[in-house]
């Protein structure tokens, strides 16, 4: 199985092959009638065969789409897959769409925040970047459409990694880095519609927001926090994960650029070194200093 992709967006020789090896991952599907049965697999594992009133049920239609499987799970939202429907109910595309996880104490304010993200995600087009559609409405609940990338999260790779005692090489983490970068940069200079530059951060640069494809292309993921600073004063409260924030997003200062690229680079450190390089220490460190 070969796994290819642009040199100059991703990683394209036999490391990736080695390294979903190692991982174990399951086998790439190619027809989408076999995707589809799996993910519908996927959803009886997960769910155990109950269903939640206020979880999307396997057939569900939303605008020209159906729900065939459920793909996961965070604090505040969850993702299904959809499949993209022909005029003669064929298959033509598979997508993923993002929404608040029912009964989340602040769905209300996740709703909001996905309304936002897919507005802002969908003015970034980049091959390292996951492309977001826009917003679809389901029964008045906002979904973000995007795009359905088929790979493992940095995160996985790093814990699984770590647990093997596998270091990756710093020429493989260095090129992913540098095609990550290129993502971010991409969202750095993006504009509103009327062409102003919106100075849109990420926020929340981490290896879960991070995923490396089958093809071998890494891609940014979940501009859930992001923030055009350009237009709009900085938030009193703390957006991101504590681990990769960057100093001045801990002290609660305007954010730019490069507290993004601080992210980054604190997420490349730890896939060549198997450690995060600011744990719990250098987080109160930080917090007394704001103090």
């Amino acid at each position: 199985m070969a796994y290819r992709g642009a040199p100059e967006n991703g990683i394209a020789d036999r490391s990736i092959e080695a390294l979903v090896s190692r991982v174990h991952l399951p086998e790439r599907r190619e027809r989408v009638t076999k995707r589809e049965t799996e993910m519908r697999d996927t959803v009886a594992a997960t769910m155990g065969g109950a269903t939640h009133t206020e979880r999307f049920a396997v057939g569900t239609r939303i605008g020209g789409r159906e729900v065939i499987g459920f793909l996961g799970e965070g604090g505040s939202s969850e993702l299904w897959v959809v499949a993209l429907r022909g005029p003669r109910g064929e298959t033509q595309a598979l997508q993923a769409v993002k929404r608040a996880r029912p009964g989340a104490p602040t769905a209300a304010r996740i709703r909001e925040m996905l309304v936002r993200e897919g507005q802002l995600a969908r003015r970034v087009r980049h091959p390292n970047v996951v492309r977001v559609e826009g917003v679809l409405l389901h029964d008045g609940e906002p979904l973000v459409l995007m795009e359905l990338v088929r790979g493992v999260s940095l995160a996985r790779i790093s814990a699984l990694l770590r647990t093997r005692g596998v270091r990756l090489p710093i020429g493989w983490v260095a090129t992913l880095g540098a095609a990550l970068a290129r993502g971010l940069h991409a969202a750095h200079i993006c504009r509103d519609s009327a062409g102003r530059p919106l100075g849109l951060v990420h926020r929340d640069v981490s290896p879960s927001n991070a995923v490396l494809g089958f093809d071998g292309v890494p891609r940014l993921l979940d501009f859930g926090v992001a923030k055009p600073t350009a237009h709009q004063p900085e938030s009193v409260a703390f957006r991101g994960t504590l681990s990769y924030a960057a100093p001045e997003q801990l002290r609660g200062e305007t954010v730019g650029p490069p507290a993004d690229v601080h992210g980054l680079g604190a997420v490349l450190v730890e896939l060549v070194t198997g450690a995060r390089p600011f744990g719990r220490a250098k987080f109160l460190e930080l917090c007394e200093r704001r103090g």
